[in-house]
């Protein structure tokens, strides 16, 4: 998380969102790669603070998953798997999108 750190509510969410919003969109001079993540960032403290945990069935290119409590980006989307990168150590594996075991590894597991 690059934006929104050590975040509590859904106040402070909405707060801290509409300055970065202010600051950073393409309508006011602002780069739209830095937006778009601000968006992807709003999005998943929105879902962590609701608490409504989505089935993996459900994920999205950009989504943030959790790979054994490391965080991970989602980076590919098929069918049935998922391709995730870890930002720790850069590392990617194919994801089954059902239970979020690793294809290679079945030691590892994604969740969000």
């Amino acid at each position: 998380m690059e934006y929104f750190i050590n975040i509590t509510s859904e106040n402070a969410l909405k707060s801290n969102y509409k300055k970065l919003a202010r600051r950073n969109h393409p309508d006011n001079g602002g780069d739209t790669s830095r937006m778009q993540t601000i968006n992807r960032e709003y999005e998943y403290w929105c879902k962590i603070l609701n608490n409504k945990s989505l089935p993996l069935s459900e994920v999205k290119r950009g989504d943030i998953v959790f790979v054994n409590g490391v965080e991970s980006e989602v980076l590919l989307v098929f069918t049935k798997t998922f391709k995730a990168k870890s930002k720790e150590t850069d590392r990617e594996a194919f994801f089954n999108k059902k239970n979020g075991v690793c294809l290679n590894n079945n030691r590892f597991k994604a969740s969000f």
